[in-house]
């Protein structure tokens, strides 16, 4: 029987690094056996960041950068095995997300990029690699993205009670889990990557620490309301986004006047803003909700989760009540997306993201043995 241990890599839209984790599919759930967080090089970081917006040349960066962010995937893989205490040949497959430099589901013709050279894992340490999970969605009409409600239904779902999870990166989006439905879920908009962007440009910290700096804020209404007045919010399911459009001038944040403001009252709007988005979603499409589960780097700000959990009125914890650390689910996913592509598992992506058709998704990237044969 093929091994049933796969590695999950994502860095997602907060760019602050790699999560990886090891998870064996063997028994009736899955089981992280090891984790890891590798930070980004700050030299790294800022190349990242510098391409989430459009700019010139963009495609020689491009090009260097998915070298660089391959051997950094590499590297990630590599200390990961080491920690678990094991060889490249007991893995079945790594799932590599890859960094979303560009998502852009609307339009005549729709597109998503993801970038980080999965040939370096496949080629060099010998484990085959499972990449680009989204496009083939969007070929059947789908947004490609959020694919993390696939994996929550799998693992997270009830037969007895309606739940939310909410994924809390740079961008948020929701799943919602009831008995004898199929799973929905949506972007919502900004989550963490604004308010990283916002304490980074005031005082340097590449993310405010426990909510604690927006904590000594208050809410803004008038620019409240003003971002909520964003048409993103208003658009009705299968949707989906990122930080190229939801960036610190889309909201003004380099403007004279939001400058002229106290530093921590913007803060503070803007970790309501995430919350706000996040509940109005919730009450909208969700109506039906008991839980609330919430996963990702916003697990960790308790300004945010209690913000969501009083404006919900609903229970709120953060997914370690189910099982599994917020800071591992979405590389979890990741893993067992990958294992769904080699299994041919074609999965039914349309209620989320609105395919037309059950797919399977990714780009499998083979290792060949020494005689030229795929192992």
């Amino acid at each position: 029987m093929p091994s049933q241990l796969y590695i999950g890599i994502m860095s997602g839209t907060s760019a602050d690094g790699i999560d990886a984790a090891l998870v064996d599919f063997g028994g009736p759930r899955p089981n992280i056996l090891a984790t890891r967080f590798t930070p980004f090089e700050p030299t790294l970081r800022r190349q990242i960041m510098a391409l989430f917006t459009p700019s010139d040349n963009e495609i020689d960066r491009m090009g260097k950068l998915d070298i660089a962010l391959g051997e950094a995937y590499e590297s990630a893989t590599s200390e990961l095995l080491r920690d678990a205490g094991l060889g490249a040949t007991s893995i079945r497959a790594v799932g590599l997300h890859g960094q979303t430099l560009r998502h852009r589901p609307d339009g005549s013709r729709p597109f998503t990029l993801q970038i980080g050279n999965p040939y370096g894992i496949s080629q060099r340490l010998g484990i085959t690699v499972v990449s680009d999970l989204r496009r083939a969605d969007m070929a059947l009409g789908g947004q490609g993205a959020p694919l993390a409600p696939l994996f929550h239904q799998a693992l997270f779902s009830s037969p007895h009670t309606s739940r939310v999870i909410i994924n809390t990166g740079g961008i948020a989006n929701i799943s919602y889990l009831r008995p004898d439905h199929a799973v929905t879920g949506f972007d919502t908009g900004p989550a963490n990557g604004l308010m990283d962007y916002w304490i980074e440009t005031c005082k340097g910290p590449r993310f405010d620490a426990d909510g604690e700096w927006a904590s000594t804020g208050t809410v803004l209404p008038d620019l409240l309301e003003k971002w909520l007045a964003d048409p993103f919010y208003n658009q009705v399911p299968p949707k989906s986004t990122g930080k190229e459009y939801f960036t610190p001038e889309h909201l003004g944040l380099e403007s004279q006047a939001i400058r002229a403001l106290a530093p921590a009252d913007v803060q503070r709007t803007l970790c309501e803003l995430s919350a706000r988005t996040i509940v109005d979603a919730i009450k909208r499409f969700c109506p039906g909700a008991e839980e609330v589960y919430i996963s990702g780097g916003g697990a960790h700000n308790p300004l945010l989760s209690s913000r969501i959990a009083s404006l919900s009125e609903l229970p709120t914890q953060t997914t370690a009540a189910l099982g599994v650390a917020p800071d591992w689910v979405e590389a979890t996913g990741f893993a067992w997306l990958a294992k769904n592509c080699l299994e041919g598992n074609p999965l039914d992506t349309g209620p989320v993201t609105g395919a037309t058709r059950r797919v399977i998704l990714g780009a499998i990237h083979p290792v060949a043995d020494q005689d030229g044969l795929q192992k």
